[in-house]
């Protein structure tokens, strides 16, 4: 299929990664391993015998004593393996292939030399596909072998559930190498999830028309992507030494008129495994795990000791807003006249939200909690009962993040768990129906520099009016209020009825113009929020305990 100069094509992966140490299982457990691997960290490489025990070879038969490989695939159960839904077409007819003239080899990592103690061949009883699919619409299948997967060291089958895709995966396969030649052993690459808009400022030419709700996009554009030869295989996302499914190889760009080998420095693009979850729950009638894997956002949350509303502004007051989060680079967090690279939100005892489009996952980083002024070693007020001190802040090390693959959401979670105390506290997020729903008269925005002078917390009262009603969409809430911040990341907040009553975090800073600009033109100038309520299914997928 061609789209305008640009092509779609079957795909592969070209260079891939690892990761290993063997935990014994039960035999219906999935997403481990039997064969105790050594952990690489490497671009590109040779993978290894059992290495990737769910990944299957899907060959086509062109004849009665005739085959070609064509697709890779990942096993899900004993008795199915998730594709590409192009990898049952004919390339020829572009007609659906019958089950006849496919089959599956299990257990195998040389193609041209495979183990015969450990393959397993087996043929296809059924093809199920996607009534509306098209080569950039649900672009995923399910084999149903005719005969039962035996697992063993070297087969197994990889899980599935809701997966909040984001951060590194990890895709296999026997495609092209950075040589433009087929492997002939089963090849690793690990590579980032990108996020949409990125992957459209690549090439919006092609992205710009194809990319649907269902895919996203990843790897990187030095030459380590998915290529030529092995569409349908997954990409794998391990937690806690268990492995999962997060997408399958669909497409990527092809490198001109006349030349159907990929592109390898441009980005591949992935069908997203978890919007499909229940046509495979319905199709296989597999038993998947939940998509939240129980709430691990708190209930005691949004305890705010004032609830004052001010037009103009305001400092706000000791323990006011306990869920505010500092972002630093490391080497920057000590150092007294540095500001925070972005601000966050506490959402629970392991977990700071924040928003940043494009993240450098090389620059180690830091959570500051608790803070409220940057020029007191101490923050301390004056009461009618005397003199109140704050606890001192606390650092945090930043484990990991978790980027969202099509909005500037990042998760950050902490290398330790948080202790919660009277001036550090997670905030509400919209869990529920009732709050997902809920439109608020009533604003909050909470930041460092809402008044001009970075030094305190501050805050200031939004009203209904000033919500840009031309502007916001069910991804989007738009502000109109001229307050000045230039710091990403910070919360739109209300209060809710929530256990009770609390502060309720609707939306997060995304776009915010320059200071300058607001001033010169404030009437047309408005602050960009991603809608939390419209990504709790994601946020939700993607805490672990």
């Amino acid at each position: 299929m061609i789209t305008g100069t640009f092509y779609y094509i079957p795909l592969v992966l070209l260079l891939l990664h690892l990761l290993g140490t063997v935990v014994p299982r039960d035999p219906l457990e999935c997403g481990r391993r039997k064969v105790a691997t050594n952990e690489l960290l490497v671009n590109a490489a040779n993978s290894s015998p059992g290495e990737w025990p769910w990944h299957a070879a899907i060959y086509h038969r062109t004849s009665v004593t005739t085959d070609s490989y064509a697709c890779g695939g990942s096993l899900i159960s004993d008795q199915f393996v998730l594709t590409a839904a192009h990898c049952v077409i004919d390339s020829a007819s572009r007609n659906q292939l019958g089950p006849n003239r496919i089959f599956i080899r299990l257990g195998i990592f040389d193609r041209a030399d495979p183990n015969l103690r450990t393959m397993q061949q087996h043929s296809i009883g059924k093809i199920y596909k996607m009534a509306d699919f098209s080569r950039n619409k649900d672009d995923i299948a399910l084999l149903e072998m005719k005969t039962v997967a035996e697992f063993n060291d070297h087969v197994q089958p990889i899980c599935v559930e809701a997966w909040a895709v984001g951060g590194y995966g990890t895709v296999v396969g026997w495609g092209l190498t950075e040589n433009d030649e087929l492997s002939v052993v089963l090849r690793k690459a690990q590579m980032p999830v990108i996020s949409t808009l990125s992957c459209l400022r690549s090439n919006r030419a092609l992205f710009g028309q194809s990319l649907d709700v269902g895919m996203f996009c990843a790897g990187y554009r030095n030459g380590t992507s998915v290529c030529n030869g092995d569409s349908g295989g997954g990409m794998a996302f391990s937690r806690s030494g268990v492995w999962f499914l997060g997408g399958i190889v669909s497409f990527s760009q092809m490198r001109g008129a006349g030349d159907n080998r990929c592109q390898i420095d441009g980005y591949g693009v992935f069908t997203n495994v978890s919007s499909y979850l229940d046509w495979i729950r319905d199709t296989t009638g597999l038993q998947l795990r939940s998509a939240t894997r129980g709430n691990l956002l708190p209930r005691e949350c949004g305890i705010n000791y004032s609830n004052e509303n001010h037009r103009n502004g305001r400092e706000a007051n000791l323990l006011e807003f306990p869920w505010m989060a500092m972002i630093f680079k490391k080497e920057e967090a000590n150092d007294p006249g540095k500001k925070p690279n972005r601000l966050g939100t506490l959402i629970n005892s392991r977990y700071v939200m924040t928003s940043v489009w494009f993240w450098h996952n090389e620059d180690p980083q830091i959570v500051r909690l608790g803070e409220y002024s940057m020029k007191q070693s101490e923050d301390c007020t004056t009461t009618d009962e005397g003199k109140l001190c704050a606890p001192p802040t606390k650092d945090y090390d930043v484990e990991r993040f978790i980027r969202h693959p099509s909005v500037a959401i990042v998760l950050l979670r902490t290398a330790s768990e948080v202790q919660f105390e009277e001036h550090i506290q997670p905030i509400c997020l919209p869990v529920t129906s009732a709050l997902k729903r809920f439109q608020p008269k009533r604003f909050s925005v909470t930041a460092w520099g809402v008044q001009g002078e970075f030094d305190r917390l501050s805050a200031i009262t939004l009203t209904d009016a000033d919500i840009r009603r031309d502007c916001s969409e069910e991804d989007m809430i738009c502000t109109s209020r001229p307050y000045c911040t230039e710091l990403h990341g910070h919360p739109l907040s209300a209060m809710a009825s929530y256990n009770g009553w609390r502060f309720v975090q609707f939306g997060m800073a995304s776009y915010l113009p320059n200071c300058n600009t607001r001033v010169r033109d404030a009437s047309n100038i408005f602050d960009t929020y991603i809608n939390v309520s419209s990504h709790m299914e994601w946020i939700a997928a993607a805490l672990e305990p």
